[in-house]
Order: structure tokens, then sequence, then C-alpha cells
């Protein structure tokens, strides 16, 4: 499961929520997309989470090897 499988458009309103910043109509496009799968849902928990998206952001400055363990 890759998040790069997102949708772009689908991303974009990940994006929105993650700002609290969707209109209602983006909120349930979103639900639509997220209620579609299995694999869906688990894509959404993975691009929501904090700690993902802070490794990601390290392993893009610092490297594909990056682990949390090279900072201290």
């Amino acid at each position: 499961m890759l998040i790069a499988n997102i949708p772009e458009h689908i991303a974009y309103l990940i994006l929105l929520y993650m700002h609290g910043q969707l209109t209602p109509e983006q909120h349930d496009e979103l639900d639509a997309w997220v209620t579609e799968s299995n694999e869906n849902q688990e894509l959404f928990v993975v691009a929501t989470d904090e700690d993902h998206i802070n490794l990601s952001l390290n392993r893009h400055v610092y490297g594909p090897d990056y682990k949390p363990s090279d900072s201290l």
C-alpha cells in the first residue's frame, strides 16, 4: 500500500481535511472515497498519521535510509 496510490484530487481533499478547511461537499466526496474500499480506508489512516508524515518528510530531506534514531 503506497500513499502514491492516492489520486491527486483526493490528496488535496486530505490536505484540506487536515487543515480543517473542507467544505461540506468536499467532506462528502472524501468520505465517499474513504468508504469505497478497505484500501482507501487504510490509505487515509496512513496519510493522516502525523508520525508517518514526519518520517516521510525526514526521508525526503535526509534520504530514504533515514531512521528516527538518526536525529538523536
